[in-house]
């Protein structure tokens, strides 16, 4: 979601603020910059592509090993679990944050 000047903020479901996760600051960093991108009227979530420049932004660094530190937090990523929890903690859903890297 976009404020007035452009600026990119998150809202998380309940769910996900309650949800049981590790991440280190890149990972979070990352996945809150990819869950800014998605607009309220977004009917599914699409493919997001992000620059080196981007990337070099969000997770920090110029030690001349983005490429190296992008590739590794996507690796972790990509087997990372997000457990989210209903009806009362009883009912919980497991996934994974990113299903797909390329």
């Amino acid at each position: 979601m976009k404020k007035p000047d452009g600026e990119r903020i998150v809202v998380w479901a309940n769910a996900v603020a309650e949800a049981r996760y590790t991440l280190s600051v890149q990972e979070q960093r990352l996945i809150l910059w990819l869950a800014a991108q998605i607009e309220r009227e977004d009917e599914a979530l699409e493919e997001r592509t992000v620059s080196i420049l981007e990337m070099q932004e969000i997770v920090g660094g110029n030690n001349g090993r983005i490429y190296e530190q992008f590739e590794s937090v996507c690796d972790r990523l990509l087997t990372r679990m997000l457990e989210l929890r209903y009806d009362d903690k009883l009912e919980r859903v497991k996934f994974n944050w990113m299903h797909e890297v390329m």
